[in-house]
Parts: C-alpha cells; structure tokens; sequence
C-alpha cells in the first residue's frame, strides 16, 4: 500500500460499464513527510475520500478486492483514510500545507452591443 493526498475528483461520460457509479479521484502519491513522490495519479475509491484527505491505497490486484471495486478496471483504490502516522518514535504532521491563493477571477467583458435590426427594403440606400 501507498500513502496519497487526494486532489480532486474526476467524472467520465464515457468510460467502461464496469466504472458506472464508481467513484474516482485525483490523488498525489506522498512520502510519510508530505513529499509528493507522484502527481495526478486517477485512482478508484473505496472509502469515502475527498480533497485533502490522506489515505492508504492499494495496488495492483488488491485494488480490485474490495466490494465497491470488484471487477473494475483499476490498479489503484483509496482503501482506508489516515488518522495518525509515526515514523520512528515521531509523530508526522498530517496538517496540509496552506495551498497557495487561486487566481485572480478574469476582468469582466464589456456588455455586448444589442444586434441592429434588419433595415426594411424602404430603408435600405440604392
């Protein structure tokens, strides 16, 4: 099993039958640290997770194991969240890093010109 921070989720409408209803997330693949080993890694998930959660993910044959991911085409399922880590005799921080400020929404466009109405045949110059 791997420790990973999910980072999103991920929809599909076109997808194998076998992932109808399967919930599938974004997840870095991280050191006991914190220290992403692996970006964007798409996994299936069998635990409830969302963004941010740190959680145990299992590989291979294995991430089909569990019920919710049984004959899924998956090598990869969130199987458990995170609720404390030790590496030595230390306790590892499992606060996220402040993420860093979203962009700037863009300026507004100007308001679009209403389209002139076709001029009648009286109108039109000759």
């Amino acid at each position: 099993m791997r420790l990973a921070r999910i980072t999103g989720r991920v929809s599909a409408s076109i997808k194998s039958g076998k992932l109808t209803g399967v919930r599938m997330l974004v997840a870095d693949y991280v050191d006991p640290e914190g220290e992403i080993l692996e970006r964007a890694v798409v996994i299936t998930d069998a635990c409830g997770a969302g963004p941010g959660d740190l959680v145990l993910v299992a590989g291979g044959s294995a991430a089909r194991v569990p019920a919710e991911t049984a004959g899924v085409p998956t090598d990869a399922t969130s199987v458990g969240f995170v609720d404390q880590l030790s590496v030595g005799n230390r306790n590892v921080d499992l606060v996220l890093p402040p993420s860093p400020s979203p962009p700037a929404p863009p300026s507004p466009r100007p308001p679009a010109e209403a389209p002139r109405p076709p001029r009648s045949n009286r109108q039109r110059r000759k």
